[in-house]
């Protein structure tokens, strides 16, 4: 929770120092290569929102570290500016969003694996600051896995697993360990694959439920529809048959026990 003292937060006011459990293992490597750094080779400067959980603070700074970025951790920022990290779900986080300037760019701290899953530095203007709703900041505790199923056109690829990443998501080759698969629900194979998840814990989601859940600002799990496999109904003593039913019983009785004197008709 952001502190309810500060009134007011942005690249022009900061004035504080910025201050395990084991994940499902993501399938696709990134090579730790020197990602954020300027056109000059210079080292980018990051600073983080100060109130986010101490756990989310360590991965981050990690991440940046290791890709030859570098974290500010006070006051007052570099002139030569920067990319301040933030959660907009957040009271402070979305107090920082209203104070951004040329110099020092504000997106959501999502960006950083984005960047690094691309392979390339992602321009922060384009990226914005998307609530991270799939979250990330239990340490990567509670991080959501999604898989792209082959059944989605190679189109759509790019943007679905961009629009997961910057919403907190963790994308996967392996739906074995997918919290959800997306799937293109007219394609052929889709009713094949309802039937083979059915029983496992994934769920299939279609990207109008992505959509559905970032416009909601939460996620849900898509409940099975149920289906009436028959039987008596609640406190009768017997199944009702219909009159159809009635009449075929009847012709079966009559076409084996034909006899009206045999035992049991």
């Amino acid at each position: 929770m952001a502190r309810s003292s500060e009134a007011q937060a942005g690249p022009s006011n900061i004035n504080r120092t910025a201050s395990s459990s084991q994940p499902k293992p993501a399938t696709k490597t990134t090579s730790k290569s020197p990602l954020f750094v300027d056109e000059h080779g210079e080292p980018i400067h990051f600073f983080l929102q100060w109130d986010l959980e101490e756990e989310l603070q360590i991965k981050l700074r990690q991440l940046i570290s290791k890709r030859n970025g570098k974290v500010i951790a006070a006051t007052p920022l570099p002139q030569r500016g920067g990319i301040i990290l933030v959660d907009p779900n957040t009271d402070l986080g979305s107090k920082f969003c209203r104070g951004a300037n040329e110099k020092w760019k504000i997106v959501t701290y999502t960006y950083l694996k984005a960047c690094i899953y691309k392979g390339r530095l992602l321009n922060p203007l384009n990226f914005g600051q998307p609530k991270p709703i799939f979250n990330e900041r239990d340490g990567q505790e509670n991080a959501t896995y999604f898989h792209i199923h082959e059944t989605v056109g190679e189109e759509k690829v790019e943007k679905l697993s961009l629009t997961i990443l910057k919403h907190g998501g963790v994308l996967t080759q392996d739906e074995g360990i997918a919290d959800f698969i997306v799937v293109d629900k007219n394609h052929s194979e889709y009713r094949n694959l309802k039937q083979k998840y059915q029983f496992t814990s994934a769920h299939l989601v279609t990207e109008s439920w992505l959509d559905a859940s970032i416009q909601a600002g939460e996620f849900d799990f898509p409940k099975a529809k149920q289906r009436n496999v028959g039987g008596r109904k609640a406190g009768s003593l017997r199944n009702e048959f219909t009159d159809d039913e009635d009449r075929h019983i009847v012709r079966l009785i009559a076409k084996y026990y034909p006899d009206p004197n045999s035992r049991g008709r």
